[in-house]
């Protein structure tokens, strides 16, 4: 976080042990709430869920972004959220959005970027605003990191480009 092109040190992290460190202490304080949790009493659910999300950061995410143009990591797992008035049965109410960016970055030419990670199925394809409400092209993941993006625009002032990382396709070369 805060390197101003971090692409030589997320290169450097494949394969070092760092990667299969972070998973499990992410395991440990985000799922067990339990720091010192030893990995050889863990369920082979959990041990699972570590050999997967290892794969995926090591295999995927890390080359992506090794590979791809100048951007500086901002924050990484930020709670974000914005207060919107809306109109309803004729009176005016406050709603507010809140949620979790994985990952906000600072390109080069100074904009912003959401990073939302998808581990499942991607959806790629968004016909638009109007897609998002119909149930037969619903599409939550781009939903998510829009309403991302519009909470990051009207609560802090920045402009935000959303982007989602979908591990199973993004070593597609039409990706």
């Amino acid at each position: 976080v805060g390197a101003d092109d971090p692409r030589a040190a997320i290169g450097a992290l494949r394969g070092d042990g760092a990667v299969v460190t972070a998973v499990c202490d992410a395991i440990r304080s985000e799922y067990l709430h339990d720091e010192t949790a030893d990995e050889r009493d863990w369920g082979g659910n959990l041990l699972l869920i570590k050999d997967i999300a290892t794969k995926y950061i090591d295999r995927c995410y890390l080359p992506w972004d090794a590979s791809h143009e100048a951007f500086s990591v901002v924050d990484l797992e930020k709670n974000i959220g914005c207060e919107f008035d809306i109109v309803c049965g004729g009176e005016r109410r406050k709603v507010y959005f809140g949620g979790k960016a994985d990952r906000i970055d600072r390109m080069e030419d100074g904009s912003m970027r959401i990073v939302d990670y998808k581990s499942g199925a991607d959806k790629i394809v968004f016909d638009g605003v109007p897609s998002l409400f119909d149930p037969r092209t619903a599409n939550s993941a781009v939903l998510q990191t829009l309403l991302y993006a519009m909470m990051l625009d009207r609560g802090e002032g920045l402009s935000v480009t959303p982007t989602l990382y979908y591990a199973r396709s993004i070593n597609r070369r039409d990706y």
